[in-house]
């Protein structure tokens, strides 16, 4: 039998949507919330804040919860209690002009102007709850700020940048993640400006090519401005700091097998082996030369 041919037809595929730029939560209300500071990633890698409710109680809550609404206080938050007039007062943007009836569920309604100069007939819960805060204008400006990418985050992926600043935070304020013990866990934490990524890379520049974030010239302080840079691979390694398991005081000097010290160098990013000596110290001190040395003919070669 003769074989039918086949029709091929072309299937658009649709782009994936920018992901959001990074919006700074800092000192904003949601409902009874108010926002202290940038808490970092959750396990599902999304970013926390410090809030605190008008009860006291201090959480970290998602800041995708505190945009939604879903999350606008804490849970054991009495419930607020309803005045008999708010005529005069002013919830979020919403100014109260006066009664507006109610509702067949005998909730009190209200007349609001908001701050942009719309009318709206508002339930009192929701004005004193905080769920209704507005005609709803700041959410459209907001969405224009929250939808506007910095340029870090397109094509479906990130530049180099924004994953340094990204890994940064998580090092620092994730338990869970790779290296805690050396960063967060050694209580290394990030300066509260550079919760915002728009601030830091202001502060820092682009990431150049085949550098990385250093701590200097303190690499046991912490990440801000005035100590950090984007450093190579071999400038990284002179800024290590000495391990515990190192019993000499010197970088690159080891005591092998408890009879000789081994000298190596940080050349280039790469360790390379300088020498052996002497248990004793004109040996410590030969090795340190020895280092000095190798690391001085190194630069007047490149």
């Amino acid at each position: 039998m003769p074989t039918p041919e086949l029709e091929y037809r072309t299937v658009a595929v649709p782009a994936a949507p920018a992901k959001r730029k990074f919006e700074d939560l800092t000192n904003r209300r949601f409902g009874r919330w108010s926002v202290i500071s940038f808490a970092g990633f959750s396990r599902s890698n999304s970013r926390m804040w410090t809030c605190r409710c008008d009860c006291g109680t201090v959480r970290n809550v998602l800041g995708q919860s505190l945009r939604s609404g879903k999350s606008s206080g804490c849970r054991k938050h009495p419930k607020p209690k309803l005045l008999k007039d708010i005529t005069g007062r002013k919830f979020g943007m919403y100014f109260v002009i006066s009664r507006a009836g109610k509702t067949a569920r005998n909730k009190s309604l209200w007349l609001c102007k908001c701050d942009c100069g719309k009318e709206r007939i508002v339930d009192q819960s929701n004005l004193v709850s905080g769920n209704s805060t507005s005609c709803g204008h700041s959410k459209v400006e907001q969405a224009k700020i929250n939808f506007t990418v910095h340029g870090h985050t397109k094509d479906h992926g990130t530049t180099s940048t924004y994953r340094s600043w990204q890994a940064m935070w998580t090092r620092c304020t994730n338990a869970k993640s790779i290296g805690w013990e050396h960063y967060g866990g050694r209580g290394i934490a990030v300066c509260p400006e550079w919760s915002s990524f728009e601030q830091f890379l202001i502060d820092m520049g682009p990431r150049p090519p085949k550098c990385s974030l250093d701590r200097y010239p303190d690499n046991n302080g912490n990440y801000e401005k005035s100590n950090c840079r984007w450093a190579t691979a071999s400038e990284q390694a002179l800024n290590k700091r000495i391990l515990k398991s190192n019993k000499t005081g010197y970088t690159g000097i080891n005591v092998y097998l408890g009879k000789k010290y081994v000298a190596r160098a940080c050349i280039n990013g790469k360790r390379k082996h300088v020498g052996v000596f002497p248990l004793t110290p004109d040996g410590l001190n030969a090795a340190v030369e020895a280092i000095e040395n190798a690391k001085r003919l190194a630069e007047v070669l490149s």
